[in-house]
């Protein structure tokens, strides 16, 4: 479980970073393209933060069941097969979302290396606690177990919800780094035909949510930028391994070339194109 929660840290920093991820080995081995895709995010909240959820309480159900194992075994017999019931129940939600990110995968034709290794932690902790639950002959019904549980379902509540409520309305929505309102202030039809004439091409995908969002950036004048979809272009070619890619290239030579999601000023830094106010 602290394995996990460590993994699910990173993924969560890497999530938010406009930066390539240590693990963009190539087009297909890609945690960016899977990390900062549009099944990077459930309910409005990153997986990531799901992940150290689902491994916190993993952790602490654990605990619990070795305490009551050491007090006393035979005492307590109910109460451990209530905490191993609940175990397998968890890691059955735990494969689901193994399912869900296998999916996901798949559609963006791209694996996420970090991400699979949390799987792994996941079949493995299933696998364990199977193997336990298998021993045991007599389960608690599901009110008996619901109500000696209700500690640690309502805590799950409450975290699931402040989540939700965090990310969907509160500070972490409210503190983005970059506005999608930000080309209303400013002349970008001007703008996005300067970075096309000067050779600026962006290389990604809609399927990546920081792409998503570069597209918002630049507003109407998207139309008048030069993109590559690199889910039908072979981008490897052009060693692009994280999206968003800005590559300037003049008479078929590379200029230069910036990776990860800008603001306009950036952008306008990064071109060298001129952002006229509106």
């Amino acid at each position: 479980a602290g394995l996990g929660i460590l993994i699910s840290l990173y993924l969560v920093h890497e999530h938010y970073t406009s930066t390539s991820s240590i693990c963009d080995i190539s087009m297909t081995f890609s945690c960016s393209r899977v990390n900062k895709s549009r099944f990077s995010v459930l309910f409005g909240v990153p997986v990531a933060f799901w992940g150290i959820l689902w491994n916190v309480m993993l952790a602490e159900i654990s605990r619990k069941s070795l305490q009551v194992l050491e007090v006393n075994q035979l005492k307590d017999q109910e109460l451990l097969r209530t905490y191993v019931f609940f175990l397998f129940v968890w890691c059955l939600a735990g494969i689901g979302f193994v399912v869900y990110f296998i999916i996901a995968e798949y559609l963006l034709h791209a694996m996420c290396i970090f991400c699979t290794m949390v799987h792994v932690l996941i079949v493995l902790a299933f696998a364990f606690v199977h193997q336990i639950f298998k021993s045991i002959r007599m389960f608690p019904e599901v009110v008996q177990m619901v109500k000696k549980m209700r500690k640690y379902i309502l805590s799950l509540g409450v975290a699931a919800v402040l989540l939700i409520l965090v990310f969907n309305f509160g500070l972490v929505h409210k503190a983005q780094g970059h506005s999608g309102l930000e080309h209303r202030k400013y002349d970008t039809l001007s703008f996005a035909r300067c970075m096309t004439k000067n050779g600026f091409t962006m290389f990604g995908s809609m399927s990546c949510g920081h792409c998503v969002e570069q597209k918002e950036i630049i507003g109407p004048a998207w139309e008048f930028t030069k993109f590559v979809e690199c889910q039908e272009t072979d981008c490897e070619s052009k060693n692009v391994t994280g999206f968003p890619t800005w590559i300037q290239i003049m008479d078929d030579k590379e200029i230069q070339r910036h990776e990860g999601l800008m603001s306009l000023d950036e952008l306008s830094n990064f071109t060298k194109c001129d952002l006229e106010s509106l």
